[in-house]
């Protein structure tokens, strides 16, 4: 009895006994979790480290429960007994990219061999298929001298349960379930041409893509799936999809085979809470801490869709570290004798200090169809912006070519005199060779505002060409040292997210390959042309 009393399950799960128990009851009922008495556990274990259960419940689709068991092994010490030897290394978006970009370059030599076997190529296509491994990490049962570090209070102040597979919380399942992953799914790839299938699982997610006729596509996912259950895996049926447009590890992929194309986005829903979050912080001085960092780690993985919000997702992850080491220093405490509200605040962290991020995160999260475009072959810019900037003003010009063995052709020029409102908001002198870099990054941000409307969307590849190596990192980059490089940055970003333009390709040009553009740049002294 006195090994139940000092351990008590989370509110999560001692609220909602009915849930708990039915949950504790198909896991025993599986033989993954045994159910002993408070004494039995007394005697039969010499050292139990008893952890605290939490209960997750979501409501499907269908309107059907999810319950999710979560073991505190952390808290409780468990996880202190156990090591791991390695670091996992888990599949990205881009891995799908890479993958579906490798078997649009084999379509023709996989075609031809269609053809050599005289097999039907009617539907052609390709697609993707998303599956899900039931209780993954239960596949592995723990061994029996490490038993006592698996147990938990039951509740009822009689019983106690011992997990006797690896549970979710322990510190080892993902990688000992990434193993078994990675030994799978080389398996399952060794037994197919890359080019009809390619498949990549993330932790007990396993992500099928598959090209050819729709029989030939039928017969290689039936044989993918057997030999997986024939191994032993238990998949759930219900979680799985197929088709060209799938959600899989929070990220959802629609892929346009006929015109080359991956198209990657964040689910809805998780715009909508991410927004919701950077909106309610907007009015808050200060924020929680766990809070943050929870909408930190989701804006984290949107990160691996929407590359130029990196710099403002480092941004929050800098605040987080910098609060913690105030601290830890005592900083934080000697604000608080300084403040007027002298509560400990060790907890909440200031919005200022990530203040532009969170600006610039809800204006792009505030775009109810923000996608990236994956060519899945190599393009060749055929559009082309050449800016140019002198103390006097901007000037750019737009080019479009047909292929790219065509030459350039202007169609569009623009020209921009600095106002000094332009100095005052950059923080530069008016008319000085000091605010170069200034303006030849505001050039930029111009012809983007001008012919944004061109850019749109347009599965068109971009070439920009400038003669500062500087306006050219800060837009590589996404950042600078400089506030005011940085807010232009940050601009041009969120432009180029907007719009949905890709990859850019980036050249520096020499200044005097870069004539017209110069020409256009100085209002006041070119002359006549």
């Amino acid at each position: 009895a006195e090994l139940h009393a000092e351990t008590k399950n989370y509110r999560s799960f001692a609220d909602s006994p009915e849930d708990a128990n039915a949950e504790m009851e198909r896991l025993i009922e599986k033989g993954l979790v045994k159910r002993i008495t408070v004494d039995q556990a007394t005697n039969f274990f010499d050292k139990p480290v008893v952890s605290k259960m939490g209960l997750i419940i979501k409501e499907k689709l269908d309107g059907t429960k999810k319950r999710r068991i979560i073991v505190d092994a952390l808290r409780s010490g468990a996880n202190q007994q156990a090591t791991c030897p390695e670091r996992i290394v888990l599949p990205r978006p881009d891995d799908v990219h890479w993958s579906l970009s490798d078997m649009k370059s084999s379509e023709p030599q996989l075609k031809a061999w269609y053809r050599a076997q005289g097999l039907e190529a009617s539907e052609w296509s390709a697609e993707m298929v998303a599956a899900d491994f039931t209780d993954a990490f239960t596949h592995f049962p723990v061994a029996q001298q490490e038993l006592q570090q698996c147990v938990s209070p039951a509740g009822d102040g009689v019983h106690m349960y011992v997990f006797v597979a690896l549970f979710f919380g322990h510190k080892c399942a993902p990688l000992v379930m990434c193993r078994l992953s990675a030994l799978l799914t080389r398996i399952l790839q060794g037994m197919y041409w890359q080019a009809e299938l390619q498949l990549g699982t993330y932790i007990d997610d396993p992500l099928l893509l598959l090209q050819g006729s729709r029989a030939r596509r039928n017969r290689n996912v039936s044989l993918a799936l057997l030999t997986l259950g024939a191994l032993g895996l238990q998949i759930s049926w219900g979680k799985g999809a197929r088709g060209p447009v799938l959600t899989w590890i929070g990220v959802q992929f629609s892929l346009k085979w006929p015109e080359g194309q991956l198209l990657l986005s964040v689910p809805d829903k998780l715009r909508v809470e991410v927004l919701g979050k950077l909106e309610q912080w907007k009015t808050a001085g200060r924020v929680p801490l766990s809070e943050l960092r929870t909408v930190a780690g989701k804006l984290t993985w949107a990160t691996g869709i929407y590359k130029r919000a990196r710099w403002a997702v480092a941004m929050i992850f800098a605040a987080i570290a910098g609060h913690e080491a105030d601290v830890r220093s005592g900083e934080e405490e000697d604000r608080r004798a300084r403040r007027a509200d002298q509560r400990p605040k060790p907890h909440l962290v200031p919005v200022k200090r990530f203040e532009l991020a969170r600006q610039w995160l809800a204006a792009l999260f505030k775009a109810e169809a923000l996608v990236t475009r994956c060519p899945l072959w190599t393009t060749e810019p055929t559009l082309m912006l050449i800016t140019d900037a002198s103390p006097q003003g901007c000037g750019g010009l737009l080019l479009v070519r047909a292929s790219a063995k065509a030459r350039w052709t202007p169609v569009h020029a623009f020209q921009y005199a600095i106002e000094p409102a332009d100095a005052t908001l950059l923080g530069f002198e008016l008319g000085s060779h000091k605010a170069q870099s200034y303006l030849e990054t505001l050039a930029i941000f111009i012809a983007l505002g001008w012919w944004g409307r061109h850019l749109a969307a347009i599965p068109l590849g971009l070439a920009i060409r400038s003669d500062s190596m500087v306006a050219l990192a800060v837009l590589d980059k996404a950042s600078s040292s400089s506030p005011a490089l940085n807010m232009l940055a940050a601009e041009i970003a969120l432009k180029l997210e907007q719009l949905q333009v890709g990859k850019v390709g980036l050249t520096h040009v020499p200044g005097k390959l870069n004539e017209l553009a110069d020409w256009l740049s100085r209002p006041q002294s070119r002359g006549d042309c």
